[in-house]
């Protein structure tokens, strides 16, 4: 069995965030563990509140999983504090070769603020060079590399360093959902 290390926020609704990220990953034959980045105060609709875990507290939950595990995989959801990007970046930065995944949490479903410009800053320049596959929607993908078109966003990402990006089309008007795959072959 795969050993998964999901990095996120708590989502109390069980929707998303770390919960979402244990059920796929057993749903899929793999093992969670998890370093919760913040607690939220929501519900299905809108985050009203995160409060971020202290930093010490996560490098020190991450050393102690390092300390006893090994993984075969990293997701990343919310990380909810420049802080915790900085702890983020370190970790992946000492654990080069284990896939990443990137899911880069930016706004609540309810249009709740769920990032600041340093944790965008430290997704770009630290994290996404360590990641082998990002996947923001296509307004989550705007809002990180300041362009327009999904070609353009996923160009910038990759020259950033992800492997690969996959800009979902969840968000996009109509009834057809339209994904988008990009790495070094086009």
């Amino acid at each position: 069995m795969k050993t998964i290390l999901a990095i996120g926020g708590h989502d109390p609704c069980g929707g998303a965030g770390i919960q979402a990220d244990i059920e796929s990953i057993a749903a899929n034959g793999g093992h969670a563990v998890t370093a919760i980045t913040a607690l939220t105060v929501q519900d299905t609709v809108n985050v009203s509140r995160i409060e971020p875990v202290p930093v010490d507290l996560f490098r020190q939950v991450l050393a102690t999983l390092d300390g006893d595990l090994s993984f075969d995989a990293i997701k990343i959801g919310l990380i909810g504090d420049a802080g915790l990007a900085e702890a983020i970046a370190d970790f992946l930065e000492s654990h080069a070769g284990i896939p990443v995944v990137l899911d880069p949490v930016l706004a609540a479903g309810g249009g709740r603020e769920m990032s600041s410009q340093a944790i965008r800053e430290h997704m770009l320049e630290k994290i996404l060079p360590h990641v082998s596959l990002v996947t923001p929607n296509l307004p989550e993908a705007r809002r990180l590399t300041g362009k327009d078109d999904a070609a353009s966003c996923a160009s910038l990402l990759l020259d950033k360093g992800a492997e690969a990006v996959l800009i979902t089309g969840g968000h996009d008007e109509g009834d057809t959902i339209i994904n988008h795959w990009f790495d070094a072959n086009g």
